[in-house]
């Protein structure tokens, strides 16, 4: 029941350098406005990320409007075979970009992800690690994709255009986060600085000459 006005505000007074607005789909009011808070945010600068949850009542009402003002935009398969009715997680990624959307991540749980832009394709698989509860990994991948992104000091266009080795250490936290996230019960128990530098040193080369481009 978070109010479109509420978040407008906190945007105009936070001035932030990146908008997350999850769980699109569930959010009863800002389903209807999300292409007047993303225009927001993006007018005043923010880099936009928007992640999705499966929908209930009327769907995801004006996310299709909305996906112009996205500069990352996350789901997982199962997400995105819905929104695109493609079950190809990279035909479905292509349906996304065609929106206009800048990078277009689509995680697949311990099938990796895809990762897709304008100049990049890429197939990532997963770090490998005991998976005891997958709450929270969506939003631990996003938090940690986006803390990587106002690190690697990318702007939208940046981000829309970045080749595979820009995108790597993005990739490769957001990954580990979600890893993280999953490793233990509840949805912030196992993430922590430390636990994603710690998958990170430990398989990220080997997580990313899995890598695959198409």
């Amino acid at each position: 029941m978070l109010s479109p006005g509420h978040v407008l505000r906190i945007i105009e007074e936070a001035r932030p350098r990146a908008f997350y607005q999850g769980t699109v789909g569930g959010m009863r009011l800002i389903d209807r406005s999300l292409d007047e808070v993303l225009d927001k945010a993006r007018g005043l600068g923010c880099v936009n990320a928007v992640d999705v949850v499966m929908p209930h009542e009327r769907g995801w009402r004006r996310l299709e409007e909305a996906l112009p003002l996205a500069d990352v935009f996350h789901c997982n398969d199962r997400e995105g075979a819905a929104l695109t009715g493609e079950d190809d997680p990279l035909v479905a990624s292509e349906r996304i970009l065609h929106k206009s959307v800048g990078l277009c991540l689509i995680t697949m749980g311990p099938r990796g992800l895809v990762a897709a832009n304008g100049e990049t394709r890429l197939r990532m698989p997963a770090f490998k690690v005991d998976a005891m509860d997958p709450t929270g990994a969506g939003d631990a991948f996003c938090a940690s994709v986006i803390g990587a992104i106002l690190d690697s000091g990318m702007d939208r266009e940046d981000l829309a255009h970045a080749p595979r080795n820009a995108l790597r250490n993005i990739l490769l936290d957001g990954a580990a986060a979600r890893a993280a996230c999953v490793s233990a019960p509840g949805a912030t128990t196992a993430v922590s600085r430390e636990a994603v530098d710690g998958l990170i040193a430990e398989q990220g080369d080997l997580v990313w000459k899995g890598a695959e481009s198409l």
